[in-house]
């Protein structure tokens, strides 16, 4: 699939339902998110983070913050209570429009939309980079090498890069068959509002990505694994990463 492809799904999930897209619950589809709720969820995630972070003595600074995939900017906003400045970064228009009106009274976060790469970003420009429930999503294994990569590039010596990718998927989640009949009936001109809110199906992708291939990647662009955490869904599996240079 193209990434102008996936650009347009996301960008119809930008208008359908950004929060239950962002954070997906079945009990909070169709905009029942409560949106202090939903940023709830988003502290508490980077409260966790935190805590590892400094079990782990990463990062060496508290300057600049990344939250890769940031939808609305549920840890976005979490993280700038930690560092002097964040950015959360969305391949989406309309996500990063939401994020913004939602984060308006938050004068040290910053969203930028971002397709292919980080090319905003300098090398060695954050001292942490926070990307969860993202790069499973995105629907090609180069793609994802391609942006860890990327992220590699802008993160400081020293910073600290975590990230959550899928290593296993069900067969029926491989299949994806809620996601290739709303491709199917989208091509024919059905509107993303009528697939989703009246049959139920949405363009989200899973990918995964298994951990021996993530570990000789990791060693090919020379970054240090400090610690994985696994954890399982009825879907599968998956790890997150804790890294750095």
């Amino acid at each position: 699939m193209s990434l102008t492809k996936h650009k347009d799904d996301w960008e119809d999930l930008g208008r359908m339902d950004p929060l239950w897209a962002i954070f997906t619950r079945p009990n909070k589809k169709f905009g029942k998110w409560d949106t202090d709720e939903f940023f709830m969820t988003g502290a508490q995630d980077v409260e966790t983070l935190m805590q590892t972070a400094a079990r782990l003595g990463y990062p060496s600074g508290r300057q600049v913050a990344l939250d890769f995939g940031c939808g609305v900017g549920r840890l976005t906003r979490a993280l700038a209570r930690h560092f002097h400045q964040c950015y959360g970064t969305d391949i989406s228009d309309n996500m990063i429009a939401r994020a913004r009106e939602l984060n308006s009274s938050i004068p040290n976060c910053n969203f930028v939309v971002n397709d292919q790469d980080l090319r905003t970003f300098p090398d060695n420009y954050f001292d942490l980079i926070y990307t969860k429930w993202v790069l499973q999503h995105i629907p090609d294994k180069a793609l994802i090498k391609s942006y860890l990569s990327e992220l590699v590039r802008s993160l400081k010596m020293d910073g600290l890069l975590v990230f959550q990718l899928r290593t296993s998927l069900s067969f029926r989640t491989r299949l994806k068959p809620w996601r290739r009949l709303y491709t199917i009936l989208r091509s024919f001109g059905l509107k993303p509002n009528f697939l989703y809110r009246k049959l139920g199906l949405d363009p989200i992708a899973m990918t995964f990505v298994p951990e021996e291939e993530i570990a000789a990647f990791l060693n090919k662009v020379r970054v240090k694994i400090l610690e994985t955490q696994e954890y399982r869904v009825p879907s599968g599996q998956g790890k997150i990463y804790f890294v750095t240079k």
